[in-house]
């Protein structure tokens, strides 16, 4: 099997990723979230993020950002800050909703 894994990704685009992935938890990207994304990582991150997650299933991806977590964002501290801009997408719009924090738990236990 190929693996999904991109090998010529930089930070803003595996944090796009995680992004676009913990914004479609409660099956909708607001404005503000898109808003909130292009902000940290920049539009062309987020387009990369986006097109790439297209065709993957929520297990790839998954497995994506878990075995390229290490590489952009290590040890606790990267764990840490990562975690922080995921709660900041999850709050900029004013609905940390309840599949939102069960994403949020599911990559705790992952991470």
């Amino acid at each position: 099997m190929m693996s999904l894994i991109p090998d010529n990704w930089i930070r803003e685009d595996f944090l796009a990723l995680a992004l676009h992935y913990a914004a479609r938890a409660d099956l909708n990207i607001s404005a503000d979230e898109k808003e909130f994304m292009q902000n940290r990582c920049g539009k062309a991150h987020c387009e990369k993020a986006k097109a790439f997650s297209k065709d993957k299933s929520d297990y790839e991806i998954i497995q994506v950002l878990t075995e390229m977590k290490g590489r952009f964002f290590p040890g606790e501290e990267g764990t840490s800050t990562l975690k922080g801009h995921l709660v900041g997408l999850f709050k900029v719009d004013d609905d940390y909703s309840h599949l939102e924090h069960n994403l949020m738990l599911g990559l705790d236990r992952l991470w």
